[in-house]
């Protein structure tokens, strides 16, 4: 994938943020979503990020890098297992997540710190790609 493609990538995944923000805190209206909407929403935001870390962790690794983080070494080299990497992290974000559908202002902050985290790790990928020519 080219630059202009990843750009096109990360503003899409900009404007997803974008787009579930207000759904995520409007808690006042009186039509506001179920917090079974906005666990899926969060968990919809959550999933791209983490496809988005998983495929610059792939292009790195294929361009000769290496993954830094040690628990996930071993299960970033096949696909199938980065796959289940991620199905495990959302199936584990979503019980947490559920779990605290109770507290909304701290399953926002717990979601707004996983979510961070993961963006975080694709843009750092994203970078180091870039600066050895991607």
């Amino acid at each position: 994938m080219n630059r202009l493609g990843f750009k096109i990538f990360f503003v899409l995944l900009i404007f997803l943020a974008i787009l579930v923000s207000p759904l995520l805190h409007c808690q006042e209206l009186p039509s506001a979503p179920t917090p079974k909407l906005e666990i899926g929403l969060e968990l919809t935001a959550s999933a791209a990020a983490m496809v988005a870390d998983a495929y610059t962790t792939h292009r790195i690794i294929a361009e000769g890098g290496v993954e830094n983080n040690p628990l996930a070494r071993p299960f970033v080299h096949s696909p199938a297992a980065q796959t289940g990497l991620i199905v495990a992290g959302l199936a584990g974000e979503g019980y947490l997540l559920y779990r605290l559908r109770r507290h909304p202002v701290v399953r926002r902050l717990v979601f707004a710190g996983i979510f961070a985290t993961e963006v975080g790790f694709a843009v750092h990928n994203k970078v180091a790609l870039i600066r050895h020519g991607d």
